[in-house]
Formats: structure tokens, sequence, C-alpha cells
């Protein structure tokens, strides 16, 4: 009788303590923002046309660093190609309209690449992203070519 006191006792300890794991699980999960098996972002997080801000520095004239600003309209498709459209001004000029378009990847925590070609450059420029705001907002960074030093922050404008 006792042993089969003890084994009753033994089945419910595992079993609550079963229940209190999973529950556990649970509520980190919706802690987390959503179910386990989905990621928070994907190439769909990035739909729709971004007004977007930039600084930094690029080669100028001679191929001086020099510093500069400009806005971009940058349109994601959500399945990960995108247009835009670059005005930037800086001591050797401005570039006014300057069309690009490019590819990016998204990875489930928010963070991405885009590869960028603008008309009439040899080389792509390549970026990191960080998405914010469920897709709202996007950060952005030049990580090459290497005289290329930009930051750049854009809001979804529609």
């Amino acid at each position: 009788m006792k042993r089969l006191a003890l084994l009753g006792v033994t089945v419910l300890t595992v079993g609550l303590t079963t229940l209190a794991v999973v529950a556990a699980d649970e509520q980190n999960t919706v802690e987390a923002g959503g179910v386990k098996s989905e990621p928070r972002c994907s190439e769909r997080t990035l739909m729709g046309t971004y007004g977007v801000t930039l600084s930094g520095l690029r080669p100028g004239v001679g191929g001086a660093l020099e510093q500069f600003v400009g806005v971009s309209m940058q349109t994601y498709d959500g399945h990960g190609s995108f247009t835009q459209t670059d005005n930037t001004h800086g001591p050797s000029g401005a570039r006014s309209d300057q069309p690009g378009s490019g590819t990016y990847t998204v990875n489930a925590d928010c963070s991405g690449t885009k590869t960028l070609w603008l008309e009439g450059m040899p080389f792509p420029i390549e970026n990191r992203i960080v998405i914010l705001d469920k897709g709202d907002e996007i950060r952005i960074v030049v990580m090459s070519p290497p005289p290329i030093v930009v930051a750049a922050q854009g809001r979804r404008i529609f």
C-alpha cells in the first residue's frame, strides 16, 4: 500500500512539474511576442515606401573623402527586392534623383543585409540593416566598399 501511495505521489509530482514547465514555456513565448515557430521578422516585414535620411563620408572630387547629407525614397516589395531614388549633397556637388535597386534579406531577429546598385557605379554597396517598430522603421549602415561610411534611418510613409 505504501508503495502504491508513493507511486501516486511521484506520478502527481512529475505531472505537475511537466505542467508547470509547459506553462512557463508558453508564458515565455507570449512574452517574446508570438509563437515560437514563427519568426518576428522576415522579408515581408519590409514592405512599402520609406523616407530615409542619410549622412556620412563618400569619395569626392579627386577621390578625397567628403562629408555629405541626403534623402532617399526606398520601396521594398516584401519579397527581397527594392528600388530607390537618392538625392545627396556635399562639397563637390549635388546628385539629384539617382536611381538604384537591389536585394535584401531579413533574419528572424529583425537584422538583415541589403545590396544596392546605384546607376553609374561599377560596384554594389553592401549594407546591414535593423528593422524596428514592426517594420515601420529601418536603420542602415554601409559596410563596403571601405571608403564609404554612411548611416541612415528611415520611416515607412505608405
